[in-house]
């Protein structure tokens, strides 16, 4: 276990995590500088400690000497800046090492605090703790194309949950179909009962590619039939169910995953009523049940595809909305790479005309996309304070970082915390201000800067008149 890491460096006030190398844990060593002499041992040593955020160990065991004479993390501050001494950092440590410890926002009117990285909020969980305990199954799901997200929604489907079951042991090749018996026993017919195609009975065969379970497909996803039974696997169909553009979606046509489930539930019980009680195959019989479940559990799936379709479409369009008169609105967006930790950010203001007021494009360096997005946010607020302007609406396609700044949630990750709350210390101080969640659709002026100056390096500032890559953006928004 890596252990607890650091939300925000601190030299003023601080708490530091510690470790004891007796008793394996970590434990809080408060100090504070003045007139009070600083323990060395309380301070975090940089070498020997877990502070670096991409990293999952010290860079030394504790048996190793570092003979260098810095030391310590606080030994890292530019005493006139009170930010990282950058050139330092660059001597001391690797290029992907730096720009981890960039990411690390110091915020020196905040106490330093341990957390618990493997959590949004920092907070310590017994759930976290087994989630943790679970990651070489979460790998394996990983290596069948099935992430971590798909199984959430797949487990939150409002569906009987013997069908989630029955599905959860297709996919693990779990289902006792004669192909799956019989490589433990070499005997016995392990042709399919269902159909007079002379094949194996597997999985794949039994559910998408038998003539009996492909009449009932038809019937029931004929618009979709072509696309699902030209999958070679069951799996890979379901893999399609992660896509955005798939005709079928857990996350966006949960009726029509409920159906699937459903259609292929229903095969293997009458095939193992063929098996086991010898009726005679009949697929009318399959679809007079699955009729029977639809019309007692409300299954239209047409009316679901009909009216998300119209609901994304109604979206994707979605116009950005000029403020109120003697208002101006800024709209704040952040492009980010997980590689390079690197976030471009854009920040577009406009006035009640809709016309451009100004804009700024910068880089920053962040552990994760929303740090970025809260980055976006602290740059938006200090230009509004420093140019005094006391009636603004902040937008933002954040909708976790939308809420914090309206009702001071605690949903954001942790490492966002520090720059939040600087945000509102600053909102504090106008009452007129807002900050309002919108639809990607309405920020693409912001979202273009971003990306500009993350893949471009398009970094400075603007007034008056747009660089002219977002010109056309602002024209099309209007």
């Amino acid at each position: 276990m890596t252990g607890f890491g650091l939300m925000n460096v601190n030299v003023i006030v601080a708490s530091f995590p510690s470790f004891d190398s007796s008793s394996n844990e970590y434990r809080i060593v408060g100090a504070q500088t003045g007139n009070v002499r600083v323990p060395l041992p309380t301070r975090i040593n940089i070498w020997t400690a877990n502070w670096i955020p991409s990293m999952q160990t010290a860079i030394q065991d504790w048996s190793d000497l570092n003979t260098s004479n810095i030391q310590w993390v606080s030994e890292l501050f530019d005493p006139l800046t009170q930010q990282w001494n950058i050139p330092l950092l660059r001597h001391l440590f690797s290029t992907d090492q730096v720009n981890s410890i960039l990411t690390i926002p110091l915020q020196l009117d905040q106490e330093d605090k341990l957390v618990w990285p493997f959590t949004s909020t920092g907070m310590f969980t017994t759930a976290s703790v087994y989630k943790m305990l679970c990651e070489k199954d979460l790998y394996m799901d990983i290596s069948m194309g099935l992430s971590q997200q798909f199984w959430l929604a797949f487990w939150k489907l409002k569906v009987p949950y013997k069908f989630q079951i029955f599905m959860w042991k297709g996919i693990h090749d779990a289902i006792p179909v004669k192909a799956r018996i019989f490589r433990h026993l070499n005997a016995g017919d392990k042709i399919c009962v269902l159909c007079s195609m002379n094949q194996t009975e597997d999985l794949d065969h039994l559910l998408l590619h038998c003539s009996f379970s492909q009449a009932i497909w038809k019937t029931f996803f004929p618009n979709q039939f072509v696309s699902i039974v030209q999958h070679p696997s069951v799996l890979s169909w379901i893999q399609t169910w992660q896509l955005k553009g798939s005709n079928i979606t857990i996350k966006h046509t949960p009726l029509a995953v409920h159906l699937a489930l459903c259609i292929m539930h229903f095969i293997w019980k009458h095939r193992c009523r063929a098996v086991f009680s010898n009726i005679t195959p009949n697929h009318r019989t399959v679809i007079h049940q699955i009729n029977s479940y639809r019309a007692q559990h409300h299954l239209d799936t047409s009316f679901v595809a009909h009216d998300h379709y119209h609901l994304q479409n109604y979206i994707l369009h979605l116009p950005w909305v000029p403020p109120p008169a003697q208002f101006l609105k800024i709209n704040i967006d952040a492009s980010y790479n997980s590689e390079s930790l690197l976030a471009g950010i854009g920040i577009i203001t406009r006035n009640s005309a809709g016309a451009y007021v100004m804009g700024r494009g910068t880089l920053k360096r962040a552990i994760n996309v929303e740090q970025a997005e809260a980055w976006a946010m602290l740059e938006a607020t200090q230009i509004a304070a420093s140019n005094g302007w006391s009636s603004v609406i902040f937008e933002t396609d954040n909708l976790s970082i939308s809420n914090f700044l309206q009702h001071q949630t605690s949903l954001c990750q942790w490492q966002c915390l520090p720059l939040l709350r600087n945000c509102v210390n600053i909102c504090n101080s106008y009452p007129v201000w807002s900050c309002e969640f919108v639809y990607r659709s309405c920020n693409k002026v912001a979202d273009a800067l971003a990306k500009a100056a993350r893949k471009q390096n398009l970094c400075g500032e603007w007034w008056g008149y747009p660089p002219d890559l977002v010109i056309s953006y602002i024209y099309i928004m209007m």
